[in-house]
């Protein structure tokens, strides 16, 4: 069946046997919300739901912190159960909580849970309480006797050893613990005790988690929202590369400066710069390219009929922006106009979401969108990762095109989205070897800058040993400088 989650009418999947609270049989439950109540032979079950704000939300990432904080709070007869974080069936974030609490006078337990869910934007909160009745007790009876006869419990100075554990933290021991028989291995031999039935709701709420009906407007939507986050940190993890060479750059020139002021060094110090050099060229070369590709677009950016909108984005791209995309595709690619390219070569030109898609079907915005294209190089694919281009191509006319071609759309921009996130790891990985690179390259010329303008000849055996390890490895950064997302250095 279906519970509605407060005024907006969403509704999410709970297992059969709910049926709306009435309040002349079941009076203990909390006064507020709409409740649903399943009444079983072992328990009385109320849970009701509604939308919540963040910040009375639990942290759906921090477990830890929601588990310090029941710690905190619990009284003398009260005991933490459990507190579990993760995703749904279908990828929506949860957290919850299960408190138990002595009945007094009455006897039995109740069970309290707390839990709260992310959907899109909106966050709701279910909550429930669990109520022991009948003949209560069973359970701990039962399961204590076992593991007594097993000697997993035994008595000592008239207590239970080994039977109460707080399940996150061996040294507290405040309130009345959790005991063996609340694992969530003995919920199905006593599936009508309310804490089998409070693990029952919230694993269904997990695992059949009905998914929205959407558009194909609305996937297309969300296929390309995706691809703009994803594309994001790809731009992030990219520019940070850049930076990283910047730096790698300026180390190479203070290591080359060292080798250079010592007198009478190996010839062969002299050949590995030479091929350092060559790539350390290439790359501030790229930079060049980049920065006068930048220059040459912004004259031209609103005269080529891209419109006001995507010249101002254009005009206000940052040279570094310019530079990580050229270093970061390489060079060879940046002379062919991106409306030239299709497919796997868009992909490759950080055109990801266009690749085979709407405008090399000839989908709507053909003409707003091949203005822009027809810029070169690695200004187009800069201006290609923002959002802007979503409502300058892909969704123009967008009521005008078939199903089919939505459908297209959406397989593309998908298919491009998990493209770039093996350029992302491809990159991560890069930045982790460059930046180790440079770190210890940097502390290795640190060392050794006591020997500047020193005589080779004179240098002891270590210290010539240091010098040729210390040309080695800017060898090596110098190789790194020029990895790029092409199909040959990947």
């Amino acid at each position: 069946m279906k519970m509605k989650l407060g005024m907006f009418q969403e509704e999410i999947v709970i297992p059969d046997g709910y049926t709306k609270l009435d309040r002349k049989i079941v009076k203990e439950v909390n006064e507020s919300g709409n409740w649903l109540v399943k009444k079983t032979s072992n328990s009385i079950n109320c849970i009701s739901g509604f939308v919540v704000s963040k910040k009375d939300s639990m942290n759906l990432d921090d477990k830890q912190l929601i588990i310090d904080e029941i710690h905190s709070s619990l009284s003398d007869n009260q005991g933490i159960i459990c507190v579990k974080n993760g995703e749904t069936k279908n990828h929506h974030k949860y957290i919850y909580s299960i408190v138990k609490t002595i009945n007094e006078p009455m006897g039995g337990v109740l069970y309290y849970l707390r839990m709260n869910i992310q959907h899109d934007k909106k966050l709701y909160e279910i909550i429930g309480e669990f109520t022991e009745t009948g003949t209560t007790g069973l359970r701990d009876s039962l399961i204590l006797d076992m593991m007594m006869s097993k000697g997993d419990v035994t008595v000592e100075n008239d207590k239970l050893q080994g039977w109460f554990k707080d399940p996150y933290d061996d040294a507290y021991t405040k309130g009345i613990m959790m005991n063996l028989s609340e694992k969530e291995e003995f919920d199905e031999l006593f599936p009508d005790h309310p804490l089998s039935q409070a693990r029952e709701l919230v694993n269904y709420i997990i695992e059949r988690e009905e998914p929205k009906k959407f558009s194909l407007d609305d996937q297309l939507n969300e296929a390309v929202k995706k691809y703009n986050d994803t594309y994001n940190q790809f731009s992030d993890i990219a520019l940070q590369l850049y930076l990283q060479r910047v730096r790698s750059v300026d180390v190479i020139q203070l290591v080359e400066n060292l080798i250079n002021s010592i007198a009478n060094h190996p010839k062969t110090f002299d050949t590995d710069f030479s091929e350092i050099n060559k790539n350390k060229s290439k790359f501030m070369d790229a930079q060049d390219f980049a920065s006068k590709e930048l220059e040459k677009a912004k004259k031209e950016a609103l005269g080529v009929g891209t419109g006001v909108a995507a010249g101002a984005a254009i005009t206000a791209l940052a040279p570094t922006a310019a530079m990580w995309i050229a270093t970061t595709f390489g060079t060879a690619s940046t002379g062919t106009a991106i409306s030239a390219l299709s497919g796997a070569a868009a992909t490759n030109a950080a055109l990801a979401w266009l690749g085979g898609g709407a405008l090399a079907a000839g989908g709507g915005g053909m003409v707003a969108g091949n203005a822009l294209l027809a810029l070169a190089g690695p200004i187009g694919w800069g201006i290609a990762g923002f959002s802007i281009l979503t409502s300058i191509v892909l969704f123009a006319n967008n009521k005008l095109k078939t199903n089919k071609k939505k459908q297209e759309e959406i397989l593309s921009v998908k298919n491009n989205t998990n493209q770039l996130k093996e350029d992302i790891a491809f990159i991560e990985d890069l930045y982790s070897k460059t930046e180790d690179l440079r770190s210890n390259l940097n502390e290795s010329f640190s060392s050794n800058l006591a020997m500047y303008n020193c005589d080779f000849n004179k240098l002891n055996d270590e210290q010539k040993y240091q010098l040729g390890a210390l040309v080695n490895n800017t060898k090596s950064l110098a190789a790194l400088l020029n990895s790029t997302l092409s199909k040959e250095d990947k």
